[in-house]
């Protein structure tokens, strides 16, 4: 899976840095049942903190959703930074064309 980054201020911004992090965290518990005892955000070890995090009934719902899409493989997160100006004015149709790829 590979999020897009509409940011345009950093090189990495913070929703990339500590999102992905978190994410992969919550779909590893969700998914697999594995609690990661070791989750890095800037060299210092969070998993501590996202342990303390509680997703409300809802949240937990759409993650155990799209897990359908899931094919038991490896969990791999990555990004890309995409200038605002490349997206198009139809978000909806620009992100549908890049899952359909």
């Amino acid at each position: 899976m590979v999020l897009l980054d509409c940011s345009s201020r950093k090189q990495v911004s913070r929703a990339c840095f500590q999102g992905i992090p978190l994410i992969n965290f919550v779909l590893h518990d969700r998914w697999r049942g594995q609690r990661l005892d070791k989750v890095l955000v800037r060299e210092h070890n969070v998993a501590g903190y996202f342990s303390s995090i509680e997703l409300s009934k809802r949240a937990k719902a759409k993650v155990d959703r799209v897990k359908d899409l899931y094919t038991g493989g490896e969990i791999l997160l990555d990004y890309d930074s995409v200038n605002v100006k490349e997206v198009p004015t139809d978000k909806w149709n620009f992100t549908k064309s890049l899952l359909l790829v």
